[in-house]
């Protein structure tokens, strides 16, 4: 398999040189498929204080030394190979992003950094920053098993924690796990290490990863994790020394998304993270939010700074993201205190209409002085201090609520940590200590009911349920977006969220243009529509999308809908609804036919290269 693509390059008068015909471009196309979103160039970020493009931190470390960088190019579109050869022109390229339009780009030479966020297709030039560990009685403490304190108020008492025939994975980022050699640690499912590529269990060379998969899933008598059922998905993405790079780390989250059904990940646990303050629009925060628009629960680290920061990963939009607090070895709760070392919030702003994503972090959880097992022996005990440790604790609830509600969606596991607790947010420890036995109890207390869309995802990507205020949609001109929720069961629902949006194409995150809209309880047969003003940005085709987020559903498979439309600009004549994106955005990439309705729709084009039909990722 192709990893790299590596060109002859050099500076000379302050021009790059290049060798174009030494690329072996066509060997990425058997193996790249096409991101599933795209950003238009940023024209402000905080990331760039002088707004050329380029990362502020990368100018920075242009002028404190001139060796080569290491980069994250995000994209305006889909990259075809040209694209892919004038990139290969400023640098090796080393990763294509199968889940957002990326390129990883090693050995870019200083000088030559306008000339790349000056092409028209680059949205940014980020620096690959490094990414680290966080390090600095708890599983009764977090009420999973019985205690003297709690019982009979435990996950463990009220039967949430029996075996289940299919366990949920969690899949953790991290060092590697020494899983099967530590008798607390069953052998893992699957892995996957990052430095090789290859999709094997790989070992742990440094201890953070063992430590950490023992806290959420040790099956130890003594030592138990909170989800001693759950099973291991071990994947590899820092080396020796804790330390690793975003660029590696979202090659691991895509990993997630192309094996989260045939290896049942669930839930995503990173107690790592980088250094900078970020509004959720960085590369790896981004990624995050495409894992769990896959539906899979991702669970982050705030970090260990003892500053109001919020990092990538735990800034992304769609992550669970974890304070640590100090228990001081006991299960009593009362005595819990924020960790002295844990980042609070809120996260800083990216100015779009939804302001409950600055809410961070959501939870929190102990991270002092945490036993857990220890690498290289077969029963050994290590003691670690940490965000990196508060994290696994949530990870495994989460592995619980998922083994209650195996349909459940990642918003609303965040809804019912956010409410169940019955707090408020405040910026240390987010919407409190995690409860393991609150949070589930919270779903069986509370009357429950279906509340849906008609016709949802899994059935149309043209629902009546999800529609513009005016069918035609020109850019510049102010619109609607209007999504119909139903409440077909039996009970008045409490109240809920409705989150909608505009996107490139069926099942991409990023959107230019979104509103969450908090509504009343919905009576018991009875519908209602929740509006969106909205102005389009950009022509061409688009996808309205839209999800309920309420926790205490029946039936979380009906919460989304799509509708694929058609944006024209002022002087453009109207045209039809189309299944395949206009000409401009086509690149080539090797079409994914997921069903037959797609194969029938565009099978047609099969010999050409081809833009991923948005009614594709829509059946998803």
């Amino acid at each position: 398999m192709i990893t790299s693509l590596k060109i002859h390059h050099g500076i000379a008068s302050l021009m790059v040189i290049a060798f174009v015909s030494a690329i072996p471009i066509a060997a990425f196309a058997a193996e790249r498929i096409t991101p599933f979103s795209w950003k238009e160039k940023l024209s402000s970020s905080v990331f760039d204080a002088n707004s050329n493009y380029v990362d502020d931190l990368l100018e920075t470390i242009q002028f404190q030394k001139m060796s080569a960088l290491d980069v994250i190019v995000a994209l305006t579109e889909c990259p075809s190979d040209d694209v892919i050869r004038e990139l290969a022109t400023f640098g090796d390229v080393e990763y294509i992003g199968r889940s957002l339009t990326l390129v990883h780009l090693q050995n870019v030479f200083p000088a030559s950094l306008v000339n790349l966020a000056a092409m028209p297709q680059v949205s940014f030039v980020f620096n690959n920053d490094e990414v680290n560990t966080f390090l600095d009685v708890s599983g009764k403490s977090v009420t999973v098993y019985a205690s003297s304190q709690y019982t009979p108020n435990t996950a463990q008492d009220a039967g949430y924690i029996t075996n289940p025939e299919r366990p949920p994975r969690i899949a953790v980022l991290d060092t590697g796990v020494d899983d099967g050699q530590h008798q607390f640690l069953k052998p893992a499912a699957a892995g996957f290490n990052v430095f090789t590529g290859l999709e094997i269990n790989p070992d742990d060379d440094n201890g953070h990863g063992t430590h950490v998969a023992g806290i959420a899933m040790s099956v130890d008598a003594t030592y138990s994790g909170t989800c001693r059922f759950c099973q291991l998905v071990d994947m590899k993405v820092l080396d020796s020394t804790g330390s690793g790079s975003m660029a590696g780390i979202i090659k691991a989250l895509d990993k997630v998304i192309a094996h989260r059904l045939d290896w049942n990940i669930r839930v995503v646990n990173m107690s790592l993270g980088g250094s900078r303050d970020s509004d959720g629009t960085d590369p790896l925060s981004e990624t995050v939010n495409r894992v769990t628009a896959e539906g899979v629960i991702v669970v982050a680290a705030s970090g260990n700074d003892s500053a109001r920061r919020i990092v990538a990963p735990a800034a992304g939009d769609g992550s669970i993201t974890v304070a640590a607090v100090d228990d001081h070895n006991t299960v009593i709760r009362s005595d819990d205190n924020v960790a002295t070392f844990s980042n609070f919030g809120p996260r800083l702003s990216d100015n779009d209409r939804v302001t409950d994503d600055e809410q961070k972090p959501d939870i929190a959880a102990p991270g002092v002085s945490i036993l857990s097992a220890a690498r290289d022996t077969t029963s050994g005990l290590a003691t670690f201090s940490g965000t990196s440790q508060a994290t696994p604790h949530v990870a495994g609830v989460v592995g619980l609520i998922v083994n209650k509600l195996p349909t459940i969606r990642p918003n609303s596991v965040k809804q019912i940590l956010r409410a169940a607790y019955g707090t408020t947010w405040n910026p240390n420890l987010g919407f409190g200590e995690i409860d393991a036995f609150k949070a589930i109890n919270f779903v069986d207390t509370v009357v429950t009911t279906d509340l849906s869309f008609a016709k949802s995802c899994g059935v149309t990507p043209f629902s009546p349920d999800l529609l513009p205020g005016s069918p035609d949609m020109v850019v510049g001109s102010p619109n609607t977006i209007n999504a119909k929720v139903y409440n077909t069961g039996a009970q008045t629902s409490g109240g809920y969220t409705v989150k909608l949006g505009v996107y490139n194409f069926g099942n991409s995150h990023y959107s230019y243009d979104v509103c969450s809209i908090a509504e009343p309880a919905l009576d018991a047969g009875k519908d209602r529509t929740t509006q969106c003003n909205w102005t389009p940005k950009f022509a061409g085709h688009s996808c309205l999308k839209a999800e309920i987020v309420y926790s205490n559903d029946t039936n979380y498979a009906n919460n989304c809908a799509q509708h694929n439309v058609d944006i024209r600009t002022l002087s453009a004549a109207i045209v039809a609804n189309k299944d395949i994106a206009p000409e401009s955005k086509r690149a080539a990439f090797t079409g994914e036919f997921v069903n037959e309705t797609e194969k029938k729709l565009i099978g047609k084009r099969q010999a050409d290269p081809i833009w991923r039909s948005s009614l594709a990722v829509g059946y998803r």
